[in-house]
């Protein structure tokens, strides 16, 4: 199957981008790598009349760490960028991790973070390192701005709470604490860069001896990646021991809601999580 035929738009301010989305309505979307976008419409699971890139929007633009307000990611940034900054690679270890499991080389050097979450899969690999870590998404639309979490800007698979003629203007990740420590697992039963059967990030604070912060989100395992709220009550305040992680990690797989599919059936996706979630907080519990 050949491409449908579309037109194709490049602004290169935010109020013809909005104008074009005002104009064109529901027949347009938005892209910035479009490498979900493109092969959906090559598939015949989506149809647009009209794509508006944002790659000429300078305002979209930029990838930037600051100490006191964190890590900045534009809506054009494309993950290979973030996975080679040198403070996300000493601060963000998680979402690093997270990207350099995401896809092929080529795809992570055109596929933009932004769009690996606007795209609102329940297995998108960085929605769960970006939750754990408090990320906030700013979002712009015609004379509005507003900022809300990354883990409400997800609501369902493949929808988010952006409303009519909104985009995701950047994503700010808040710098870490002191303590924090922080890993991402995936499991993919056919390689590595397949999309996860089951994945887990964790964001954690260990002081005098406890467990003081704690964060867990699981993707593939719900309609939406999801915070493993009863698994994060088990450890929090807790000296980490091998029983309280076995706990947690059964716990973890008890709360998600996994449906079988190609890549796994419910009952493996449970248990892979309580394996993702013992194995992470085991290694996260040792680091000094």
């Amino acid at each position: 199957m050949s491409l449908p035929e579309f037109n194709f738009h490049s602004p290169s301010h935010t109020d013809e981008l909005f104008r074009l989305l005002q104009e064109f309505g529901p027949s347009a979307r938005v892209m910035s790598g479009g490498t979900d976008l493109l092969i959906a419409l090559d598939g015949g699971r989506v149809h647009y009349k009209h794509l508006i890139s944002l790659k000429e929007i300078a305002v979209l633009n930029g990838l930037d760490y600051d100490s006191s307000t964190g890590l900045t990611i534009s809506a054009n940034t494309v993950l290979a960028d973030v996975a080679a900054f040198a403070p996300a690679l000493e601060h963000y270890a998680c979402l690093v991790d997270s990207i350099e499991e995401l896809a092929t080389v080529q795809v992570r050097h055109k596929a933009s973070v932004v769009g690996n979450i606007c795209n609102a899969s329940p297995a998108a690999d960085t929605a769960t390192p970006l939750m754990a870590l408090g990320a906030r998404a700013v979002i712009i639309g015609p004379g509005l701005k507003r900022e809300i979490s990354v883990e409400e800007l997800i609501t369902g698979p493949g929808k988010t709470c952006l409303a009519e003629y909104e985009i995701v203007q950047r994503i700010i990740v808040p710098p870490p604490g002191e303590h924090q420590r922080s890993l991402f697992l995936k499991h993919s039963p056919r390689s590595r860069v397949d999309i996860a059967a089951t994945s887990a990030c964790i964001s954690l604070c260990i002081q005098d001896g406890v467990f003081a912060e704690v964060s867990i989100f699981l993707g593939s395992v719900a309609p939406r990646p999801m915070r493993a709220k009863q698994a994060e009550a088990v450890l929090k305040g807790k000296q980490p021991d091998p029983d309280l992680l076995q706990r947690a990690a059964a716990t973890a797989g008890e709360e998600c809601s996994p449906i079988s599919d190609l890549r796994a059936s419910e009952e493996h996706k449970r248990h892979m999580v309580g394996v993702l979630i013992f194995r992470g907080l085991e290694q996260l519990a040792v680091q000094t």
